[in-house]
């Protein structure tokens, strides 16, 4: 069952976006066709391929004890994201994006356009007011896929808000962790030892949900711990399928390359040192397939080739030393990094003792992968930083989110390389390795902060997962300040977007924050709509001295944007209106309580 949930997940995790590479009618559920392709793919191969046994017998899978590793993770994933899924409404979602990452607001406007609708094509074309969307060179792959979750929950015709991004990442991150576990259970040297499924599939699923993945989640960037996965289950996917040749395995990891290089373009040579290991011809035997299988593989190839283009065309304008020299520094989890390190070079040395010993390809090629995968991320590491050591004189923003890349890559490839280098155990005493086992797993999940009954009354110790979920749990109510982001966005929707929501009574986000919620919510967020943001930038526009020279700040604001009209709440209303020149009154806006 493992090895399909892997294949089927690789697949579907992979090709899914090219469903929004083309322009179709707004009023077709992808989400929909998604799931007839599914049933005509199923029902192509019950008559093409007359399986033996019968049809409903072959699409029962077997189930090994191994199996209990996929089936964990979701569990896990669920309750991990349970405030997402029980969200009540718009209002209650967005109090938490607000509250946990800057990010969030431009992930939630790729997703809201696909989700409502919206394809590929249409980000490089002219919206009404002339310019286009704010990630139009973003690639958004992720995006898509989880425009496709959230649509068989949320239904067709649904409109997107927050709640239903909520639930769309929610889905993704549970898909994410369910097929990263398939991919440590589906090895076969554990079939002999299945009880080491729990403790080598629990340290990246803890990793994901309450380690290093939950920190990058949380802060905005879930498109860049889904990236960091697929690295990891290609490298489990070449491993397996490094002694047939199959076009569904070529197929699978080409979809992880696309996927890939949609949602986080640097770590696009990871996942090809995956696919590259995988087509590497150790022998003869391997090539000796039918002309039907070769057409298929060499398809595969292609399609993956063919979907790395596409996201290179999308960000283009953006692929230049510049890029990856900007931002600022956050610093990085040194200690992990070194230590991911140093385990991958450990079972390079391994898996290289091992084929001098018995001179199996096999063995040195899965060993080798698996601490290739980290150990290239660590040469890039060394060729980015120095770039931005000459540039800006310190490392920056894409060093450390690569190291962050690496670290999660190296909890998926670490367990998996462990298996292939030193081998399946003996057998021993059933009950004692279950013992061991489940001793093991317990210490291993403890390994990014306690987990526990008691959490509570140890708050600085916790895992940072269970951090994010309790605040997320206590912050999924209605609040003041995201019912004011709503309004807003309901005003700017009714004036084209041509608007600028000025947040600054107490409780509200920072107002460049606010204003860019406002326009992705109400679905205009362009470059044009964008521009005036930037006269909210001003320092102090949200401190109470500031409040009797609002006025005279919204009028120099109405003068620099003619076009534009300012969205303010109705606390503010009155006092702003009469405040400014009497030509500027009429763009002075709010909504009715």
């Amino acid at each position: 069952m493992s090895r399909r949930i892997l294949l089927g997940g690789a697949l579907m995790l992979g090709w899914t976006q090219v469903l929004w590479w083309l322009p179709l009618n707004r009023a077709l559920d992808r989400s929909g066709i998604l799931l007839a392709l599914l049933a005509a793919g199923l029902t192509a191969w019950a008559i093409i391929a007359r399986p033996q046994g019968g049809v409903l017998r072959a699409l029962l899978p077997r189930t090994r004890w191994t199996d209990i590793a996929p089936l964990g993770a979701a569990v896990a994933g669920v309750v991990y994201t349970l405030p997402f899924l029980r969200s009540p409404n718009d209002a209650s979602t967005l109090n938490v994006l607000l509250k946990s990452g800057w990010d969030h607001v431009a992930h939630y406007a790729m997703y809201a356009w696909y989700a409502g609708g919206g394809d590929l094509t249409g980000t490089f074309a002219a919206m009404p007011d002339g310019s286009t969307v704010t990630f139009d060179n973003y690639p958004t792959g992720y995006h898509m896929t989880a425009a496709a979750l959230g649509g068989l929950v949320t239904g067709p015709g649904a409109t997107p808000g927050p709640r239903s991004y909520g639930i769309a990442i929610a889905l993704m991150l549970i898909a994410t962790v369910v097929v990263i576990a398939a991919a440590i259970a589906q090895l076969p040297a554990l079939r002999v030892r299945p009880a080491l499924v729990l403790p080598l599939a629990a340290l990246p699923v803890t990793g994901y949900l309450l380690g290093p993945g939950t920190v990058s989640f949380a802060s905005g960037f879930p498109n860049f711990v889904f990236a960091c996965a697929l690295v990891g289950i290609a490298g489990a996917i070449a491993i397996t399928g490094a002694r047939t040749f199959s076009p569904l395995t070529i197929f699978a990891l080409s979809g992880l390359v696309v996927a890939t290089a949609h949602s986080w373009l640097l770590l696009v040579p990871l996942t090809s040192l995956a696919f590259a290991a995988v087509l590497v011809p150790f022998s003869r035997a391997r090539y000796r397939q039918s002309r039907a299988k070769v057409i298929l593989a060499l398809a595969g190839v292609l399609a993956g080739v063919a979907g790395v283009v596409v996201a290179l065309v999308v960000s283009f304008r953006v692929l230049n030393g510049a890029t990856l020299a900007a931002g600022g520094s956050g610093g990085f989890d040194a200690t992990s990094l070194i230590g991911v390190c140093l385990a991958s070079a450990g079972l390079a040395i391994v898996g290289f003792l091992r084929w001098r010993e018995r001179r199996s390809r096999t063995a040195w090629l899965r060993a080798a992968v698996v601490a290739a995968v980290p150990l290239l991320a660590l040469a890039m590491l060394a060729v980015i930083g120095l770039q931005q050591v000459r540039s800006t004189g310190h490392v920056s923003y894409y060093f450390e989110k690569l190291a962050a890349a690496t670290v999660l890559v190296g909890l998926v490839t670490i367990p998996v390389g462990a298996v292939y280098a030193f081998g399946a155990a003996r057998r021993r005493t059933r009950v004692l390795w279950w013992v061991a086992a489940v001793t093991a797993t317990g210490v291993v999940v403890q390994a990014f902060g306690y987990v526990g009954p008691t959490a509570s009354s140890i708050n600085s110790a916790i895992a940072p997962g269970l951090h994010y979920r309790a605040d997320a749990s206590a912050l999924m109510g209605v609040s003041e300040e995201s019912m004011r982001m709503i309004r807003a966005s309901d005003v700017s929707r009714q004036h084209g977007g041509r608007t600028i929501y000025l947040a600054v009574l107490p409780a509200d986000p920072l107002p460049r924050l606010a204003d860019q919620w406002h326009l992705s919510l109400g679905g205009v967020w362009t470059h044009a709509t964008d521009r005036p943001g930037a006269l909210l930038d001003m320092t102090g526009l949200a401190s109470p001295d500031a409040r009797d020279k609002l006025p005279a700040r919204v009028a120099a604001m109405l003068e620099a944007e003619p076009s534009f009209s300012v969205v303010v709440a109705p606390d503010l209303y009155m006092e702003i209106r009469d405040g400014v020149p009497a030509q500027y009154r009429s763009r002075v806006l709010t909504w009715t309580l």
